[in-house]
């Protein structure tokens, strides 16, 4: 989702101030979310934020007449009321039913339209899309949401040819799947004129009325059409039957006598086989590239059921405390020939399968940066990498502490890496007794 925050309406204080909030959740979130990832308060991840100066006018936004917003479902129970806000909606409560549709509208010439949809959401959730004039899918268009103050904005931009029609459509998306969704459209603007884009809508009892006249006029000329074939034209039905038998019979003779190599040939020149073929060398290569991972399918089930507790292990090791007796019975961190990354993490899942709680104290305190390059640091992690890479040295990875820490909580126990001469119990340290380095004499 891409969200466009105009800043026209500072603080108090001339200020800007951006607040994300989070205003439904999934009723099982932590089962929503990506294998490898711990963090159940976890709602949204941001990926990027910039500010960006208009460098040109902003092109003009025509109304549009909300008289022509209809119920896009009429046999739902989806209910419309007009108020003084604008139009009031309360759709069907099936997920991704649709709401209500704007049109139909035709592009008087090729080109890139624009709309914006002002609405006010009171409960649920909707997402707006372009329809094809024959309803049967979903025109590609960039839509992005922003809000101010007053209602949210749907900005919809697509790309049009000319006289091609197409619908504005509002469908139901609620966050808990089905569920009623509540909301009032304020207004629609259009980049383009809407006179320009207005085509002549029949009502549907209208349309109803002429598909029927239709279809009956077609079954009366599809009745006089067999009556006279069978009158004038049609053979009598063993002779049809004869001579369907006797093409089959022709058939299977001409195969038999032109031989396999040029039957192959007949077929393979067939557009029919020919995207046959395509279609089947295109799911062939995502087979192979898929396949193997098909053997990962129980360890994925495994780490996503079995996920990790939610400790705190970014930069650990730094603030970890620890009593004395339960470093020694966990034996300490991890003693791998690596790169010191991640052993920290790896130490705070250790403690919490041996049924140590974790406690975070409330108390500011207070870290010394690493050099670039030489400990891990948002800026310096590249340099970090390449340069012990260059010098062979391993690096555990956290998707790696992940996996073990899984199998912890499934064995409901610690795994201690560090056999009994951890630390420095097999080495011999020399004593010296210092001795004075002078006599004081009286």
């Amino acid at each position: 989702m891409r969200v466009n925050v105009p800043l026209d309406f500072p603080g108090p204080d001339g200020r800007h101030v951006i607040e994300l909030r989070v205003t439904e959740t999934y009723a099982n979130a932590r089962q929503q979310l990506p294998i490898f990832e711990r963090r159940d308060t976890m709602q949204y991840r941001v990926y990027s934020a910039e500010v960006r100066a208009s460098a040109m006018k902003p092109a003009e936004m025509y109304l549009c007449q909300a008289s022509r917003w209809a119920n896009a479902n009429p046999v739902s129970a989806l209910t419309i009321e007009e108020t003084d806000e604008g139009l009031r909606v309360a759709s069907d409560p099936r997920r991704f039913s649709y709401c209500v549709e704007y049109g139909p509208l035709c592009a008087p010439a090729s080109g890139s339209y624009r709309f914006d949809i002002a609405c006010s959401v009171l409960d649920g959730r909707l997402k707006p899309g372009v329809l094809s004039g024959g309803r049967h899918y979903w025109l590609p268009a960039s839509i992005s949401t922003r809000d101010d103050p007053r209602s949210l904005h749907f900005d919809i931009q697509v790309d049009l040819r000319r006289h091609e029609l197409f619908w504005l459509m509002l469908f139901n998306d609620h966050p808990d799947g089905d569920g009623v969704s509540r909301f009032v459209l304020h207004e629609l603007r259009s980049s383009a004129a809407p006179a320009s884009l207005s085509v002549e809508r029949r009502s549907r009892a209208r349309t109803a009325k002429v598909v029927e006249r239709c279809a009956l006029a077609y079954s009366k000329i599809v009745s006089r059409l067999r009556r006279w074939w069978t009158d004038t034209v049609a053979l009598p039905r063993r002779r049809r039957e004869w001579l369907i038998a006797c093409a089959e019979k022709g058939a299977r003779f001409t195969s038999a006598v032109v031989g396999e190599r040029i039957r192959r040939r007949m077929v393979r020149v067939a557009p029919e086989y020919r995207s046959l073929a395509r279609a089947l060398r295109v799911s062939d290569e995502q087979l192979r590239a898929v396949g193997p991972l098909r053997e990962l399918a129980p360890l994925y089930r495994f780490l996503h059921d079995r996920r990790p507790t939610n400790l705190h292990v970014n930069g650990c090791g730094d603030f970890q405390l620890l009593a004395r007796a339960h470093w020694h019975e966990l034996r300490g961190y991890p003693e791998f020939e690596t790169f010191s990354m991640n052993i920290d993490g790896l130490f705070s899942y250790i403690a919490d399968a041996a049924g140590i709680q974790e406690e975070a104290l409330a108390m500011p305190i207070y870290h010394l940066e690493h050099e670039v390059g030489s400990g891990w640091s948002p800026e310096g992690e590249a340099l970090l990498r390449r340069r012990i890479a260059e010098r062979g040295i391993t690096w555990l990875d956290a998707s790696t502490v992940y996996i073990w820490a899984a199998y912890m909580r499934w064995l409901q126990r610690p795994m201690i890496f560090n056999g009994a001469d951890w630390g420095m119990a097999a080495q011999e340290l020399a004593e010296r007794t210092p001795a004075a380095a002078c006599r004081v004499s009286s």
